[in-house]
């Protein structure tokens, strides 16, 4: 393997890209070729190369003297998917990744740098790749790592100091409890050790980071969304000051999707017909799942294609796995239904026809009226749009968006 192969100290200092550029053209292209998850190849590839980029990341974080729990943390944020499609992009590596299979998305970046470590150590020693990870990439991380934080390290940040952890467990997860000085900042539950961690740091934050009280929520729509059920969260959401960012796979902001408005007119099931246009306010390919506080899903026609990209998939998984408030209403929970275990043992609710969907993906089917929503821990769901004051009441709680009520 790589790590056998020997090399001076001056070819050390080599930057990556020039490292990449030592090998023949053939064999580069073998790290770039990304045309399925079927391409074994390139599978391989990618796996080494995370192995080497895993090894990478920890030990440099383990010389700073770190513990093995900010170790954790901090090494998945430093190679999460938006971290390496900084660097990837910083580094010009997308002219090549571009030019082979129009890669744009933050996973098709992240995916092809691990390959391209993994080609790069089948043929060069493990020191040289690590000198030149850490002359070029490691400042780029550095100088990059505010962009995606989490709320653990901003609150580290915010305290300039040691803070204490103390865990429970609880059903469903953990209960953390962060501590300075005896003092109790926060609590926060979630699934995982770290999603509770993260969500206790959320509360602690907000009476000393005014800028964590800005919510920050991501609407991902399409072609023949429901028109109520796209414009009307879109706009209740804005109202109390949550920002919102509605997004289409492979589409831009400012190119719009078309709606379908649903109604009833004596058939047997409803009719459609086309609504307005809607304009989108962000690039999908930009969208970083980490950066928002929630997640609606619409429903409508769109639900069908859009569970179909492997992108949006990842993207909503990443909010169910943190447990961080999901709105999905009328055909919208199909989506969550195409991510195994994401509604497998939560009570939720749909348009009556998308139920044996649900209930095949594991989740509890609770027929309620066309106006009431279903609260089961960080997800509401609602059968259709009469339920839209019951359903984003239901979801602006979940925010911890506080409304008085005289």
């Amino acid at each position: 393997m790589g790590g056998d192969k020997g090399g001076g100290e001056g070819e050390a200092l080599k930057g990556l890209t020039a490292l990449f550029n030592e090998l023949p053209e053939e064999i580069r292209r073998k790290a770039l070729i990304h045309k399925s998850m079927g391409n074994m190849d390139f599978f391989r590839l990618a796996t080494l190369g995370d192995a080497v980029l895993n090894l990478w990341v920890v030990s440099r974080l383990f010389a700073m003297g770190l513990d093995e729990e900010d170790i954790s943390t901090l090494a998945a944020d430093y190679k999460s998917n938006y971290a390496l499609y900084l660097v990837v992009k910083a580094l010009s590596l997308d002219r090549y990744l571009v030019a082979e299979e129009g890669a744009s998305s933050e996973y098709s970046y992240a995916s092809m740098f691990e390959a391209i470590l993994g080609l790069l150590y089948l043929h060069f020693p493990l020191k040289r790749i690590f000198a030149a990870l850490d002359r070029e990439v490691w400042p780029l991380l550095v100088e990059l790592h505010p962009e995606f934080r989490n709320y653990w390290q901003l609150l580290w940040k915010e305290r300039k100091g040691r803070l204490k952890v103390r865990y429970r467990a609880v059903k469903g997860g953990f209960k953390a409890r962060i501590y300075s000085g005896g003092l109790l900042l926060g609590e926060g539950t979630g699934r995982s050790k770290r999603e509770a961690r993260n969500e206790a740091a959320r509360t602690a934050l907000r009476p000393y980071n005014t800028a964590t009280m800005a919510k920050k929520v991501l609407l991902i729509a399409g072609d023949f969304a429901e028109d109520y059920e796209t414009m009307v969260p879109f706009q209740i959401l804005q109202t109390v000051g949550v920002k919102v960012d509605a997004v289409c796979p492979d589409k831009k902001a400012g190119e719009r999707v078309i709606t379908a408005v649903h109604d009833f007119t004596g058939e047997q099931t409803y009719s459609e017909k086309p609504g307005h246009y809607f304009t989108l306010n962000k690039d999908f390919d930009k969208v970083n799942p980490e950066e928002y506080d929630g997640l609606v899903l619409p429903g409508g026609r769109a639900p069908e294609y859009i569970r179909l990209n492997p992108r949006v998939l990842e993207i909503v998984k990443h909010f169910v796995e943190a447990n961080k408030p999901i709105a999905a209403i009328c055909h919208g929970p199909l989506v969550l239904a195409a991510i195994p275990g994401a509604l497998k043992g939560k009570k939720a609710t749909c348009y009556p026809a998308v139920s044996p969907d649900i209930i095949n993906a594991g989740a509890e089917y609770v027929e309620v009226p066309m106006d009431k929503a279903v609260v089961d821990g960080n997800l509401v769901t609602a059968p259709a749009w009469p339920a839209h004051p019951a359903w984003m009441r239901e979801f602006i709680k979940l925010l911890g968006i506080e409304i008085s009520e005289k």
